[in-house]
Order: structure tokens, then sequence, then C-alpha cells
């Protein structure tokens, strides 16, 4: 185990910054012991509409854990912000929630910057841009910094264990439900949106969509890529664009949370919902809703809640005992949610007693070998 080095550096490097964060005007508000950390340059805002936000779990020692989101207000996302505040109490470690509104690297950076120059426990973040992000969290393991990474990986990068969505799992159960809808014969002309076309993990999934079509229909498919920036009006203005210039669009992937109710609503607009086979992403509260009306088939899902808090636990037990995770890379438990299990998923993916046992994500490995070197 890797032992915390304070050094004369570090400490500079703090002070430094806190000393432009306070000529910035930037603030830190206090809980009952965590403050809230702001970014130079982001907006201070409430809870759902968010920039950094930071409440506290109840504390015993001195241990803090950071966590750095991507999108602070997002429905899917909250889920992670719940287990984290719930571990920081079960666990006993003071819980820091910090992030962006929309993604934006820098920002998150940014709060990356931060976390490490306040010399913190452990940080969470995810690989919002993965080319980036490393050196951000080399910084972090020169600083003796435990780090894990939920939802998207960040290859390249020193870190504890990454644990979230298996991408190419994702696409294979979203093409296979298209494959069932359908059937063999048919010709499938796909939709698939994400919220960035430059982000690493939507061109990943591009390309592994295209590979199970292509397994399924062989030269009897055509999909297009467009990006609805993560929101809702734009998201309904590409689609609409997209099915006046082409009516024969029948089927919708989606790897953005706020894609399919979008789409589904410019498809009634028109008359084609019964037309469109649809297949969204993450279990936001309005499409387990449409799931159960029977206007969705499903969404794949790997629990945003295990994410967070089996991170947590990762970071706390390294801390305390330097046990690291089996595999570097861990799939949370990718699956789909439809009409068979909607009503059941939440307490299957949940429950801590079945936290045991993961396996690894094979596309990581590029090698084959899912040995890890020394953390």
């Amino acid at each position: 185990m890797r032992k915390k080095r304070k050094s004369l550096a570090l400490t500079v490097s703090f002070l430094l910054i806190m000393a432009v964060l306070s000529g910035c005007g930037t603030k830190q508000e206090k809980g009952s012991a965590a403050g809230e950390t702001k970014a130079p340059d982001s907006e201070v805002a409430a809870e759902d509409a968010g920039t950094a936000e930071t409440d506290e779990a109840k504390t015993e020692g001195d241990y803090h854990i950071t966590f750095v989101t991507p999108l602070i207000g997002h429905d899917s996302w909250l889920q992670a912000k719940d287990a984290l505040f719930e571990a920081g109490e079960d666990l006993g470690f003071e819980a820091e929630w910090v992030g962006p509104a929309d993604g934006n690297v820098d920002e998150m950076i940014n709060y990356l910057e931060i976390a490490i120059s306040q010399n913190v426990s452990g940080i969470i973040t995810q690989g919002q841009n993965p080319e980036a992000m490393v050196g951000v969290l080399k910084k972090a393991y020169e600083a003796g910094i435990p780090v894990c990474v939920i939802d998207s990986p960040i290859e390249d990068a020193p870190q504890l264990g990454y644990i979230g969505f298996d991408l190419e799992a994702g696409a294979r159960i979203g093409v296979e439900a298209a494959y069932e809808h359908f059937g063999e014969d048919a010709e499938i002309n796909a939709l698939f949106l994400t919220t960035n076309i430059d982000y690493t993990a939507a061109t990943t999934a591009y390309d592994y969509y295209c590979e199970y079509l292509e397994e399924y229909y062989g030269d009897r498919f055509k999909i297009q890529q467009q990006a609805t920036q993560g929101d809702s009006l734009k998201c309904m203005e590409v689609v609409e664009t997209c099915i006046l210039a082409d009516n024969t669009i029948n089927c919708i992937f989606c790897i953005d949370g706020i894609a399919a109710p979008a789409a589904y609503a410019v498809l009634e607009e028109h008359g084609l919902a019964e037309d469109v086979f649809i297949v969204g992403i993450d279990d936001t509260d309005e499409q387990i809703d449409m799931i159960r009306d029977g206007k969705l088939y499903g969404v794949t899902y790997g629990s945003f809640y295990k994410q967070a808090y089996q991170s947590c636990m990762w970071i706390m037990d390294y801390i305390k005992d330097g046990t690291v995770p089996e595999y570097v890379f861990n799939d949370v438990g990718t699956m789909m949610i439809n009409a068979e299990n909607v009503d059941s998923y939440k307490e299957i993916a949940n429950d801590k007693e079945t936290w045991t046992g993961y396996v690894p994500i094979p596309s990581l490995y590029h090698d084959g070998d899912y040995t890890r070197e020394e953390y």
C-alpha cells in the first residue's frame, strides 16, 4: 500500500490555490463540518440546477472522500450522490459532492485539482474525457490519493478501481432486444442518440452498436449518430429533423438519459410512436414510467447507486488495510430494464449482499490479461 506523501510542494500548492479562490470571490459554505467547495468561474446554484454542492455525512475520524460528478443535478447522478452520503454515514467518512451541471470537463479537472490540493482521503469521478483527465489522475496518484472511476473508464490512468457500465454488453443487449422485436429478416434504419459525439464513451458505444447490428443483420442496417447536448429541446429538434428527412427510421438507440423521452414526444406528435422501437439508457423516473406505460421497450442500465457505494467501500478498505479490488475494470452488472423486471430490478441491483465476485470488462483489457499491477 502506498502511503500519502505530504510534501512542502503540496502544502504550497494548496495555499496558492486557496489564495486564488479567495481572490476570485469563491466561497466555502460549511455544513456541520464539511464545506462546499466551488471552482472558480462556476455558478453557485441550488441542488437541482447545480454546480458545486457539498452536503455532509455523519463522520468519524479524519477521512474525506470527494466525488467529482459530470452532471450534478442529473437524475441518475443523484442516485450516486445518495450512495455517497449513505456510505459516508455507514463507513465513517466526510462526503463531498461537487461538479459542473453540463459535463464540462475543464470544470471537472478544476474540481479534481482542488481535491488533490486539499489532500483528501479519496476521490471518485467519471471519465468524461479520458485523454484530458489522465494527467490529473496521475497527480492524485503521486499525492497518494486513491481514485475510483465510475460509469465511463479512464483506461490509461492509475486508479484503485473502475466500476461501471459495460458499453459492449449494453450494445449487445440493445441490439438483441431490437432483433427480438423486428425478427431476422428486417431492415434496420437506426438513430443513435448521445450527449456528445466527441465523448469517448459515446463513440465506443456507437462502434459496438454497429458491430452487433452487422452481426445480426449483415448489410441490412444503417445507423446515424446524433448529439443531443444533454438537452431535451435540442434532442427533440434533432429527432424531428431526422424523421422528416427520412421517414423509414424504425429504431432509436440512446446513451443519453434524456433522449428516449424526448424522442418519443416527437414521434408521438408526428403519429410515429408505435412505428419506432426505442431503447433508452439509465433508470430515470420518466423512463421507468414510460416502460410501465408501454411507451418504451426498455433501458440499458448499470446501477449508479452501486457504482458509487462500492467505490466508497474500495477506498475505505484501501485506506485502512491496503486491500485492492481483484480487477481494475469491473462490470457493475449491465442489464436491460423492461416490462418483465421494471418493478424488481432496483432491489436486485442495489442489494449489497450480492456485491461479490465482480467480473472484469473484457473490452477494457486489450491484451486479454486481467492481472492487475501493484497499486
